[in-house]
């Protein structure tokens, strides 16, 4: 079994066989079909794919069942040809496509509970005791993911320039930004920018947490910026799901979270304001993996004894 799970800056990938043993991981780059060519995020699937079957030394042709959760899915036509795709690769294969989103409710196990997804894109995603599932954000480029890693990456570019425009001169975290970067002018980001912004912005990230930890109060600013969206998608969803007096799991999943604690300390306020109730978590089972478990329950094998690598 193959479980995907792949987004604006990665793709994780886990083959499984048919006991739940894991036999192999891999990464490899973005497959985000609406933030790169979707071509692209083939290819990074394949790739990642191909590295996990030959780390196990099994044949491409023995994987039963396979399963992406792909950020940039929402839409069916997109989520079909991206299956389509798969299909092709695997052809013996049962094959599903689901959201990035699903996949890390999934992971995050059974509800009632709410998660909240900060990496390259932000969301938020709950269910209730009854199976009742609502979201808000993930809209990608359509609103700038607020409170994701490229969201802040992004303000602390916009910061930064509103700055030079103003005095001419860098600010200490545009000077960080520049150094980052390993340029020498926001005329040299301006085309990087163009040809890869998830990449620029995503590392722009680490120096935002790096500055704030030293002092930089422009910094702090923007991650506690940041989780005031997260927390505002979190109370939309909390309010849907008719959470705000029970007792529920809270659970933080994505690459920005644990990083710093001008943005994790006022988020986990925030939510023990919002929900009192709760008990706040982080994710600890990866997506991938997820990904593989569904792929097991999509085929259904019956197990072999004994022969537990032959057949992922």
């Amino acid at each position: 079994m193959l479980g995907f799970d792949g987004g604006g800056t990665k793709t994780d990938c886990v083959l499984m066989d048919e006991s739940g043993v894991i036999l192999a991981r891999s990464r490899s780059g973005p497959s985000n079909p609406m933030r790169i060519v979707p071509g692209s995020a083939v290819a990074a699937l394949k790739r990642a794919g191909e590295e996990a079957l030959e780390a196990a030394a099994v044949a491409a042709e023995r994987v039963a069942g396979v399963v992406a959760g792909l950020a940039g899915v929402g839409d069916f036509n997109v989520r079909e040809e991206m299956r389509s795709q798969l299909q092709t690769l695997f052809s013996g294969a049962q094959v599903a496509v689901c959201t990035d989103m699903d996949l890390t409710l999934e992971s995050a196990g059974e509800g009632p509970l709410v998660v909240i997804i900060a990496g390259t894109g932000s969301a938020v995603m709950g269910v209730d005791a009854s199976g009742k599932i609502e979201r808000s954000g993930g809209h990608g480029i359509l609103d700038g993911d607020p409170g994701s890693a490229t969201a802040i990456g992004r303000d602390a570019i916009k910061r930064a320039l509103h700055q030079r425009d103003r005095t001419q001169k860098d600010s200490e975290l545009g000077k960080r930004i520049l150094t980052g970067l390993q340029v020498s002018s926001w005329e040299q980001v301006r085309p990087r920018m163009r040809d890869s912004a998830d990449d620029i912005l995503t590392r722009v990230f680490p120096i935002v947490v790096d500055a704030a930890a030293a002092g930089d109060l422009e910094a702090r600013e923007i991650l506690h910026s940041a989780t005031e969206f997260l927390s505002t998608l979190f109370e939309y969803v909390m309010d849907r799901l008719d959470l705000r007096a029970k007792r529920f799991r809270i659970v933080k999943a994505g690459g920005a979270m644990g990083r710093s604690e001008f943005f994790d300390v006022p988020l986990e306020q925030a939510l023990c304001r919002l929900a009192p109730h709760a008990a706040i978590e982080s994710l600890t089972a990866a997506p991938a993996e997820a990904a593989a478990h569904l792929a097991l329950k999509l085929t259904a094998v019956p197990r072999a004894a004994g022969n537990h690598h032959e057949r992922g």
